[in-house]
């Protein structure tokens, strides 16, 4: 079951209870962001898509957006596809249930504060290729 998160920007549309933004429409891409509406959050388990449809075009989800996630009290644990190659900054601050989460073989890097008061996280699953974990990315989990 899902709800949305807190968001300062628009989505561009919504598909499976997920709200997502064209970052390239020549090479069909978009980032998972949060809902416009500042009122409703994401919860419970989320499986994000590899591939999603709007308006007869397929996307690719290459990217999680800044703050796509932040401050989603009942979110639970998240699972992200492969094409993920970008976890933005916030992405999933202040989640205090949040417990799992699967980091893409493609990321390289999390962002500052990306899980920050994430106070229930106990697994976490790192890539190989992962090089740099920036100051405060895991500041007060488990």
């Amino acid at each position: 079951m899902l709800s949305m998160c807190t968001s300062i920007t628009a989505s561009d549309f919504e598909s499976g209870g997920i709200h997502y933004n064209i970052l390239s429409q020549q090479e069909a891409t978009v980032e998972v962001t949060s809902n416009p509406d500042t009122n409703i959050k994401y919860s419970g388990d989320i499986t994000i898509p590899e591939l999603v449809t709007n308006n007869n075009t397929t996307y690719t989800v290459t990217a999680i957006k800044n703050k796509a996630f932040s401050s989603c009290s009942d979110l639970k644990s998240v699972i992200i596809p492969e094409s993920v190659v970008q976890i933005g900054k916030d992405a999933f601050r202040r989640c205090p249930a949040l417990t799992y989460v699967n980091i893409p073989m493609g990321i390289t890097s999390i962002e500052s504060s990306t899980f920050h008061n994430c106070t229930s996280l106990t697994e976490i699953i790192l890539p190989e290729k992962l090089t740099t974990i920036e100051f405060g990315a895991f500041y007060n989990c488990i």
